[in-house]
């Protein structure tokens, strides 16, 4: 960074990250604030994105040995999984999400309605087995949503600010279902991606709103969690942080703006990657 800046002076991010190096013992100084304990639900693979559902919770893992492979992890592709919670509340024995949710490409992260009877989820740009690509020749994400019928989510349909030009992923819905919380790396952002949201009107998504350079970074902002209505969670490389992604907190204002988001310090955070929060009610797990 010292190297870049006597290059480049006036790169705010830049010399954002550049003073981050030396917070990390300050936010070492957090770690009483959090007990972190591994949970029973991990496999040898990934296992991440938790959110609360009914008496357990859903996640991302990539643990289905009949999927195919992933070419750039060598992994099988992304599924969302649902685990119940035990005596002592612990997850185990997830299994998959039932209904048309899960496909043969990548799914989740997702976020559910506070009935549990819609489901809105990630999902490769692909159908009937089928794999689109944008110009560029990539293959996109997009949000879907899906309803509950007797035990399964079925009728998947698309959100409709989605496009074959650029993603739209990890969902995260208000309490009173009108307010979806997403990343994009849609044109017009402040670069990377992007945290926006979109109210539904008269049942219909509105127009996607850029949650704005409080929230957003010239860098990557991804994995929010709107709590309460009143606090966004989410990670970002581009705000000061502990290295890769970390997780940050930011409160909305009474005129609706959100504060400076503050780093949630360590254990949570570390120098790897820190994403995917979730947490209940009161906030104590």
């Amino acid at each position: 960074f010292d190297q870049y800046l006597s290059v480049q002076p006036n790169d705010a991010a830049a010399r954002a990250l550049r003073n981050s190096c030396d917070s990390i013992s300050q936010w070492q100084q957090d770690s009483s604030q959090y007990s972190i304990t591994l949970s029973k639900v991990n496999t040898e693979g990934s296992n991440f994105s938790p959110v609360y559902y009914r008496d357990g919770i859903v996640f991302v893992s990539d643990r289905n040995k009949k999927s195919k492979t992933y070419e750039w992890t060598g992994r099988p592709f992304l599924d969302l999984y649902f685990a119940k919670a035990d005596a002592s509340g612990q997850y185990a024995g997830a299994i998959p999400l039932q209904g048309d949710v899960n496909g043969i490409y990548h799914e989740g992260p997702a976020t559910f309605s506070s009935k549990g009877d819609t489901v809105y989820f990630t999902r490769n740009n692909y159908q009937k087995k089928k794999v689109k690509k944008s110009e560029e020749e990539v293959v996109i994400l997009k949000l879907y949503q899906a309803v509950k019928k007797d035990t399964s989510f079925k009728d998947v349909k698309e959100l409709p600010f989605n496009s074959n030009e650029y993603s739209t992923g990890h969902p995260s819905l208000s309490r009173d279902g009108n307010t979806l919380y997403f990343v994009s790396d849609m044109p017009g952002g402040q670069g990377g991606s992007d945290i926006y949201k979109s109210v539904k009107e008269k049942g219909t998504w509105g127009k996607p709103v850029n949650l704005g350079p409080e929230i957003n970074s010239p860098y990557d902002e991804v994995f929010p969690l709107i709590w309460q209505d009143s606090v966004l969670y989410f990670s970002s490389t581009g705000h000061s942080g502990m290295g890769g992604l970390d997780i940050f907190k930011s409160e909305r204002k009474a005129d609706g703006s959100w504060s400076a988001p503050r780093n949630m310090g360590y254990a949570m955070n570390t120098s790897y990657d820190d994403f995917g929060i979730a947490l209940n009610d009161s906030g104590t797990a």
